[in-house]
């Protein structure tokens, strides 16, 4: 397997990938929130987040083995102190924030998804960030445990009620 840099013709595997990542969640919330199917724009969706690598100092490296794409990891660096309210509430840092983390299900359980974040946070290390954030979505038990493995651990918890 090979590790590297995001190239332009990767483009419609990862909106494949990002449009696996999609389907698992939506079939684990119980609150039946999440887009499916074509209504679901994973082509849309990979612009939107290349749009933001660039506009974030970013980068997107792709997971290769036998010539196919099998995961990417996509994350920015962020300046934390940008929000007037964090610099009176937080000690100022930059920030790695990874934005998604997709591995192929028929190659899961195979360390590709560690070695794309220890290849994501070699690249936040290089470029002075002191601590890396990622969300999970609550309902995914199996990707929580998989960043409590690698040495993650929850920070904030945000709470939703559906409104009749």
């Amino acid at each position: 397997m090979t590790i590297r840099q995001y190239q332009e013709s990767d483009h419609t595997e990862l909106a494949r990938l990002i449009r696996i990542l999609q389907e698992h969640i939506a079939a684990l919330d119980p609150l039946e929130r999440q887009i499916t199917g074509t209504t679901f724009d994973a082509n849309v969706y990979i612009d939107l987040l290349i749009e933001r690598i660039e506009r974030e100092t970013g980068v997107i490296f792709v997971a290769e083995t036998d010539g196919k794409l099998v995961g990417f990891v996509a994350g920015t660096i962020q300046q934390q102190d940008e929000d007037p309210a964090e610099r009176l509430a937080a000690i100022s840092s930059i920030t790695g924030r990874v934005l998604e983390l997709v591995v192929d299900s028929t190659y899961r359980s195979r360390s590709i998804g560690t070695e794309l974040m220890e290849t994501m946070e070699k690249y936040f290390h290089k470029n002075d960030c002191i601590l890396v954030r990622v969300n999970c979505f609550a309902p995914n038990a199996g990707a929580h445990a998989f960043y409590e493995k690698l040495g993650y651990s929850d920070r904030a918890i945000d709470l939703v009620k559906m409104l009749e």
